[in-house]
Formats: C-alpha cells, structure tokens, sequence
C-alpha cells in the first residue's frame, strides 16, 4: 500500500511494531460538513449581492453570467476540499483493509494524509487492529508448526511399537515395554494438545475483573503438588480475572 506523493511502502520498524500516526492538527468532521454547508448556503445570497452592486457598473446579463462563474469555482473548490479530507482518505483506509485481508500486512502502512481527526482515529485503530490480528497470526502459526514437529518423536514411538506388537512371538517383557512405550506417547501427545487448548483458551476474551496471585495460586497449588512457589507482593490486586491469570499460569509452568 502506497502513502500519498508516491513514497512508497512504509514497512515495520526495527521492533516489529506496526508504525504509527503522525500527530498533528486535523479539522473535525463537523467542522468540514459544517463550513461546506454554510458555504453551500452563503455562496447564493452573496451572488445575489454582487450582482446588485455590479448591475450599476455592467449590463444584468454580463453580471449574472460572471456571479455563475464564481458560484461555480466554489462549488468546485469545495468538492475538491471533500474529496481531499473525506473521500480519498476512506478510499485509502478501504484499499488498507482489503490489503490486510488479503494477507498483505508487512505492506500496511498510514496515509500521510488523514483529512479530518475522527478519520485520523480510525486509521490507527485500523492499524492496530492489523497489528494484533498479525501477532495473534504469527502465534498460532509458530505454535503449530512447534506442536506439528513435538508430534513426530511420539506418533513414530506408536507407529514402531504397534508394528512390534503385531509379532505374536513377542516376550511377555518385551509386549510391557512396548505398551510403556504406547502410553508414554500417548502421553506426550495429550500434554501437546492440552497445551493446545489452553492456548486457544488464552486467546478467548476474558471478561474484566481483577485477581490476586496468592489466590490463583492456592487454586493451582493441588495441580502442581511438587511446586514450591514464594510469592512477594501476592495480595497486589491484577487487573485480569482469574481464569486468564491461571491460564497464563499453566503455561509458565508446564
């Protein structure tokens, strides 16, 4: 996506960050509608004015056609000032979000020209929208991949053991061993689709609410029977539920 004159892309910067808006002064969106209303309404009775002062110095006629000519002028001026502060900036944001759908995000940049504040505001909030939707992207995409290659060593452990256990002259030991076998990758499998879940569970919106550490750690305390844990600070109100604190709490500890 291309910035206005011609500049090019913007990219990320050095920390990955999405760029941000350049703040500066920018006219409401009442005050644009509101000054091309008045324009719109004022720019008649003031033709109707300069023909009765020009009527005394030209032919009606000749007056009248010169006023059109200027009614005219601002009529296009004023569409040009619309334009330029509403319409080619929401074209731009449309084109922005139609880019990020199709998957274009490193391209995702701001305008450098917004037109009006309010317009200002939703182009941020378009790029952060676009931020967190890539990081949340990148996430679930970097876990799977690791799942997807922590899931190899355990399903080939099932895979041997399973055609060993087809041979009927196995020892009873053997036949132990390779069901050990079994459930340890089982086991392993269940641990990396749980952590799965859990992650899916992160990402759900939480409802607002807060929770203290010493109490969410009482709560897991009977999950984890050989965690000794010393908390400093634990009766800090956090400004998160308790299921998002305890979930964020399984991770680190698992």
């Amino acid at each position: 996506m291309r910035g206005c004159g011609g500049n090019g892309a913007w990219h990320r910067g050095a920390d990955g960050s999405m760029p941000r808006i350049r703040r500066k002064w920018r006219p409401s969106l009442a005050l644009v509608i509101g000054g091309t209303l008045a324009a719109v309404l004022l720019a008649p009775m003031a033709g109707l004015l300069v023909v009765k002062f020009l009527w005394g110095y030209m032919r009606y006629r000749y007056a009248a056609l010169l006023v059109g000519a200027g009614v005219l002028l601002v009529t296009a001026v004023l569409g040009w000032l619309l334009w330029r502060l509403i319409v080619r900036p929401v074209q731009r944001l449309s084109a922005e979000s139609r880019a990020f759908a199709a998957g274009e995000v490193d391209r995702f940049s701001p305008q450098s020209r917004y037109g009006t504040r309010e317009l200002q505001e939703l182009g941020q909030s378009v790029l952060d929208m676009a931020e967190s939707l890539h990081n949340r992207q990148e996430t679930v995409r970097s876990y799977t991949s690791h799942v997807t290659h922590e899931l190899k060593s355990p399903l080939t452990a099932l895979i041997g053991a399973a055609e060993l256990l087809e041979d009927n002259g196995l020892a009873p030991d053997q036949r132990l061993q390779l069901l050990g076998t079994v459930r340890q990758s089982a086991g392993r499998m269940q641990d990396l689709l749980e952590g799965l879940r859990q992650m899916a569970k992160a990402r759900e919106p939480l409802g607002q609410g807060a929770s203290r550490l010493d109490q969410v750690l009482t709560r897991l305390a009977g999950e984890y029977p050989a965690l000794k844990v010393q908390v400093t600070g634990g009766d800090i109100a956090l400004p998160i539920p308790p299921e998002g604190l305890a979930v964020i709490l399984r991770q680190m500890l698992g």
